[in-house]
């Protein structure tokens, strides 16, 4: 008899172990990816795991604040993040509220979290903020762009309201005018008080 081949004690072993793999593979898991593209907060993902049946381009939010926004480039790597419930409605990515009462697909509830490689450049300074992108950094006050800092490889512009002062290769450049090389009005002999500044 087959209860004789196979005692109970081991098939009832044998069946809750592969019972509570089932349910841990229907939770989500934390795994390897690079960035495909990136738009907004959403991230796309492709996941790096070999020997895995796993789809590609996953779309899931960033790990970030909206206030730092990480100038990620495609092959970016990170990992993908599970929460123990939806964040689809939060991100803007589905309708359904977090709700503990359901199980979630084990790839809805990621979130894609960038983390270092061997392959970044040494800082010049390690006690130093660096902050750059590929083309470049901007500073700003918010999305009205009323005051803001550019750095790029050309030059740094510095912006108020309707004011602009940029530094580049030709000098220094005032709200379109190039310092020093301008002229005044209004200048007297033997010195006193000019006008303002009239034009290069």
């Amino acid at each position: 008899m087959d209860a004789q081949k196979r005692p109970l004690t081991r098939t009832l072993n044998q069946w809750a172990t592969q019972r509570i793999s089932d349910e841990i593979d229907k939770r989500g898991k934390a795994l390897p990816g690079t960035l495909v593209s990136l738009t907004a907060g959403i991230a796309t993902v492709n996941f790096q795991v070999a020997g895995a049946n796993l789809p590609a381009n996953v779309q899931m939010p960033l790990g970030c604040s909206e206030y730092t926004r990480l100038p990620l480039q495609p092959g970016a790597p990170g990992l993908c993040y599970p929460a123990d419930t939806s964040i689809a409605l939060l991100a803007g990515l589905g309708s359904a509220p977090a709700n503990l009462r359901y199980l979630q697909g084990n790839l809805s509830t990621l979130l894609f979290m960038p983390f270092g490689a061997s392959s970044w450049g040494a800082l010049a300074d390690g006690n130093t903020l660096a902050l750059y992108g590929h083309a470049g950094a901007l500073l700003q006050d918010s999305l009205a762009n009323n005051a803001s800092v550019s750095c790029t490889a050309n030059a740094l512009t510095l912006t108020f309201g309707t004011h602009t002062i940029v530094i580049n290769s030709t000098g220094v450049i005032i709200d379109g005018i190039a310092w020093p090389a301008h002229a005044h009005s209004g200048v007297q002999t033997g010195g006193g008080e000019t006008g303002g500044v009239v034009g290069a």
